[in-house]
């Protein structure tokens, strides 16, 4: 007597049908965290960057004096204040050129100084629109004998 062997029964299709869902479940997770992974580390990058940046507002600068001509390294404070004619100075700079020499890279800056009743005394840089990553940090310091905050925002 010959005997077939029934290879396509409702237990096969369900199983493939198992099969394809937790392989379609394990891949789309796995691009999820990848995903969340690689945000992760833009943001962390872009903080730093930040950081960097609100720091280098805060030193006197290379030459200590510097003009538009001669900047080495950028800094806006002078004997622990900013010093508006540093100030000016970079408001006469290219944004690219400043950019580059803050070592920014690709992302954008926005740089902000305002007195505690939130009247801008100075701003530079491009504001954020529509930004899908931007990071900001706040300092304190003093201009014109006057309590400032420093808002320093990068973003991309």
């Amino acid at each position: 007597m010959l005997t077939k062997g029934q290879s396509l029964s409702y237990d096969f299709f369900i199983s493939c049908i198992i099969f394809i869902l937790i392989i379609t479940i394990i891949f789309s997770l796995f691009r999820y965290s990848n995903t969340q992974i690689s945000d992760n580390q833009k943001i962390d990058h872009i903080t730093r960057t930040s950081q960097s940046l609100s720091e280098l507002w805060m030193r006197e600068g290379t030459p200590k004096n510097w003009n538009t001509s001669n900047v080495i390294d950028l800094g806006l404070i002078s004997n622990s204040r900013f010093n508006q004619t540093k100030l000016n100075q970079l408001n006469d700079m290219d944004y690219t050129r400043i950019k580059n020499m803050a070592g920014v890279g690709a992302y954008e800056f926005y740089l902000r100084i305002y007195g505690t009743d939130n009247t801008t005394m100075f701003d530079f840089g491009l504001y954020p629109s529509e930004a899908e990553f931007i990071s900001k940090n706040q300092r304190l310091g003093i201009l014109n004998s006057t309590i400032v905050f420093v808002d320093t925002v990068v973003w991309e």
